[in-house]
């Protein structure tokens, strides 16, 4: 009777662990582009002075937002990745703004130990609600959204991106 019971619970287990690897896809397959125009440059974020900041400043570039942490071992391997795109790209009007959820002294150690050049903001409030409204329900980081230069959503990404990754989704909306 009890090895009844461990198959049928393991039979349970095994479908519920289908179920959610179908409806869950992997991080790192997920390149879309958005459907919504909306504009998201009005979101008040501070910036590691404690001054308010909004996306808005930085319209009539093509940015990209990297939702990142200190913490997150795969924003730390894309963070160089990042650097380096920002470099290729500047001069063709284009932006990197790093939104960490992470508190300002471990973002400010960080930013001084890779020598983070693009603008770091903070998330503020709550910080998955506020991915969740740009596109990553699933609270994956790191998590991009490329916004064009009006300020309306033109991709996301979520989980980490690899050069070649980054350079297409770069390249393909400046």
């Amino acid at each position: 009777m009890r090895l009844i019971a461990y198959v049928v619970l393991a039979a349970g287990a095994l479908i519920a662990g289908a179920f959610i690897a179908q409806k869950v896809q992997s991080p790192q397959a997920t390149v879309s582009t958005a459907a919504s125009t909306a504009s998201v440059t009005q979101q008040q974020l501070l910036d590691l002075t404690g001054a308010s900041r909004r996306l808005q400043e930085w319209e009539g570039k093509v940015l990209l937002v990297n939702f990142w942490a200190t913490w997150c071992a795969p924003c730390r391997e894309e963070i160089p990745h990042i650097q380096q795109a920002r470099a290729r790209y500047r001069g063709n009007g284009f932006e990197v703004i790093g939104i960490a959820l992470d508190e300002p002294d471990p973002v400010r150690a960080f930013r001084d130990a890779l020598q983070i050049q693009y603008p770091l903001l903070l998330a503020t409030g709550d910080a998955f609600v506020l991915m969740g409204a740009w596109g990553n329900e699933q609270a994956v980081l790191p998590h991009s959204v490329v916004l064009g230069r009006s300020g309306n959503v033109l991709a996301t990404h979520s989980g980490p991106l690899l050069p070649d990754q980054l350079a297409a989704l770069i390249e393909a909306h400046l």
